[in-house]
């Protein structure tokens, strides 16, 4: 059951990010040591009579891809779910993914993970949090954590990751009770880093964050404030989209280039003086800004913000 929420204004970024993905080189696969318990082949695990079951046998690598939920349900399951049993597996050569489960309350069991050869997907989910994953410090693919949104059950906080130095892109759409991210503090660059439908009032998080292709927030009806104190580069698209209370308030006292400043469609959005020492200075090369309460162009910023 894989459910993902992409903006409009992000279908022609997400389609350059799966192109480029596809051209890349073949990655690498992750040697096992020698007193790894290797598993080979993809295996899915659909009940928690299989997670327990597979969780005996020890494994500490997976060679292969691990999928946690029926990715093919058309609804979720409401089996209670615990993954304790998969406590002693490091490292996965190849995707995991959870998905589908209303009852799994915690990702307990999976935080002596250390690298994923892959993407890593968690949707569809009954967790109020994520707080673990602190041993995680490489993901060869992308980060989406995506539609975990029942109507009793919702993602509030999300926590962890804080080993993190390598991942592809970040997705993180469709959880729109999520309040709290303090996460990805030691991720210094990466492609895409995509919020969407969330009621995050303050997007702060990435805190060595200094070059990323593209870093949006869209349909966050709360936000109010972007910090990214050490952000240097933007080589494609820093996006603002939809969200409602934002009035433009940003911080990016060490930025050096931004592609294209997105700006569209904040309906209380009225001070853009937060963005003029960048325009002024000719940091930011195209300005797109419309639907907002105010819209201007750089010229009339660099004269209405003095």
């Amino acid at each position: 059951m894989l459910a993902f929420q992409f903006s409009c204004s992000q279908k022609t970024e997400q389609k350059k990010n799966t192109l480029q993905s596809e051209q890349v080189k073949v990655k690498e696969k992750l040697i096992p040591d020698k007193e790894d318990k290797i598993y080979r082949g993809n295996t899915n695990l659909l009940t928690q009579k299989e997670i327990d079951e597979f969780g005996k046998k020890g494994y500490t690598f997976i060679a292969g891809n691990i999928t946690i939920g029926d990715i093919n349900a058309v609804e979720s399951s409401e089996e209670d779910i615990r993954l304790d049993p998969l406590k002693t597996i490091k490292n996965i050569d190849g995707e995991l993914v959870i998905t589908g489960f209303k009852n799994l309350k915690s990702i307990q069991g999976l935080e002596n993970i250390e690298r994923i050869n892959g993407d890593f997907t968690l949707s569809g989910c009954g967790l109020k949090t994520f707080n673990t994953l602190e041993k995680l410090s490489i993901i060869n693919g992308n980060l989406t954590i995506g539609s975990n949104d029942f109507a009793d059950e919702k993602l509030t906080e999300i926590k962890g990751f804080n080993n993190l130095i390598k991942v592809d892109n970040i997705y993180i759409s469709g959880n729109s009770a999520l309040q709290i991210l303090n996460a990805f503090h030691k991720i210094e660059k990466t492609g895409t880093i995509q919020i969407i439908n969330s009621s995050l009032e303050k997007v702060d998080s990435f805190t060595s964050l200094k070059n990323v292709q593209s870093f949006t927030v869209e349909y966050s009806s709360s936000l109010k404030e972007v910090d990214l104190q050490k952000l240097e580069t933007v080589s494609r698209l820093l996006g603002l989209h939809e969200n409602t209370q934002y009035k433009g308030k940003i911080t990016m006292p060490n930025i050096r280039k931004v592609n294209h400043l997105y700006i569209v469609g904040n309906s209380n959005l009225e001070n853009y003086c937060d963005f003029s020492e960048a325009v002024k200075q000719n940091k930011i090369d195209t300005l797109s800004a419309y639907a907002n309460k105010i819209n201007l162009t750089k010229e009339q910023l660099k004269v209405k913000c003095r």
